[in-house]
């Protein structure tokens, strides 16, 4: 069997975005990490081709640096295909936010391994997008030899070979990128170079069996949740604290008060348990 690797071609200059791409958060994460996500669910170890400058957040990936982006993403392709020769790359650009899973099983369950390339059909001209594709190793000498000759279109090198195994797409919007603001504007997605912050931050105590599970007596907390109830569930689900609500009791800037009471950026809030109140 030939071993299969993920491939995050994130290397673009991204000059119609205007930002690099691969930094852009969608849905609370980068667009490079959902990418990588979406490989490392289908259980393949990733490559991810960036350019010699480029700074790449994350982790659980290998990094090839492409040595001349200027070509396109034909070099940093070949790159990845040197270093992995004998591998079938299942490469991916990074801007693609409306893959699923499900889009990139339906390319691995109908791959031709006879094919240069098995890849879907771009539903705008139904020719062969190789941006959402599996690579064989044969294809290696095939793009180095079009690459020596001046030819930089993975499409046009792929296509004259006549050994492309192409496929429908289920959801025409699968392959749906984003090369402009407009394009992410209409796609409704978050368009921030910063993952969201949330908005108060609570200095949190903790007294006897709460402060031996949690492992401290105080912390600062960063958090979205609007009340003493939502924020002591959401530490509950996140520490393993063992003990229920009702009882406990809860002060807010030395006042006990209920669970619902609302809190406001730079409160102070104290859990007590039984033995620590009364």
């Amino acid at each position: 069997m030939i071993p299969l690797r993920g491939v995050v071609l994130a290397g673009g200059f991204s000059r119609r975005m205007g930002r690099d791409k691969a930094s852009l958060w969608v849905d609370g994460r980068t667009l490079l990490e959902r990418t990588v996500g979406l490989l490392h669910s289908l259980g393949l170890p990733v490559t991810v081709s960036a350019r010699r400058e480029q700074t790449l957040a994350g982790s659980g990936f290998e990094r090839v640096d492409d040595p001349d982006p200027s070509i396109g993403p034909a070099g940093g392709l070949l790159e990845v295909m040197d270093a992995h020769p004998g591998s079938t790359l299942l490469v991916l650009a990074v801007d693609l936010p409306r893959l699923c899973p499900g889009t990139l099983r339906t390319l691995i369950g109908q791959r031709d391994p006879a094919a240069l390339v098995t890849a879907f059909r771009n539903p705008g001209d139904q020719r062969l997008d190789p941006l959402c594709a599996l690579y064989e190793p044969t294809a290696r000498s095939v793009l180095r030899a079009g690459v020596t000759a001046g030819e930089f279109s993975l499409r046009r090198m792929l296509e004259m070979t006549g050994r492309v195994h192409l496929l429908a797409l289920a959801r025409p919007d699968a392959l749906a990128d984003l090369d402009t603001p407009g394009a992410l504007a209409n796609l409704t997605l978050r368009f921030d170079t910063r993952p969201p912050m949330p908005s108060i931050q609570i200095s949190v105590r903790y007294f006897a069996l709460l402060r031996e599970q949690r492992g401290l007596s105080t912390e600062s907390v960063r958090t979205d949740c609007t009340s003493a109830g939502a924020l002591y569930d959401e530490l509950r689900r996140a520490h393993g604290l063992s003990l229920p609500p009702e009882s406990l009791k809860v002060a807010i800037n030395d006042e006990f008060t209920a669970w619902s009471t609302p809190l406001k950026d730079g409160d102070t809030l104290v859990f007590l348990p039984p033995m620590a109140g009364g």
